[in-house]
């Protein structure tokens, strides 16, 4: 089994489809550490330097925690022709 190259893996994760409504939420720096295997400051390294390439979009959105309660985290997506 091949495997795969977590900066690929993180490109490919960061320029996911829209959601049905069009919108792209992003993922937080947890989900993107447990999909790409990168170490907290690995993967921040990478952040960084697509958000000085002027690709990286980093918003606050509303979800669910796991104790059930709505807070804010940070999501990353990679920025569009349109953004």
């Amino acid at each position: 089994m091949k495997k795969h190259d977590p900066s690929e893996v993180l490109t490919s994760l960061l320029l996911q489809s829209p959601d049905e409504d069009g919108s792209v939420e992003g993922h937080t720096s947890a989900e993107l550490r447990e999909k790409t295997g990168l170490s907290t400051p690995t993967l921040m390294d990478k952040l960084h330097k697509l958000d000085r390439e002027g690709r990286l979009e980093v918003r606050s959105v509303t979800r669910k925690a796991i104790d059930g309660k709505l807070r804010r985290f940070t999501v990353y997506t990679i920025k569009t022709d349109g953004t």
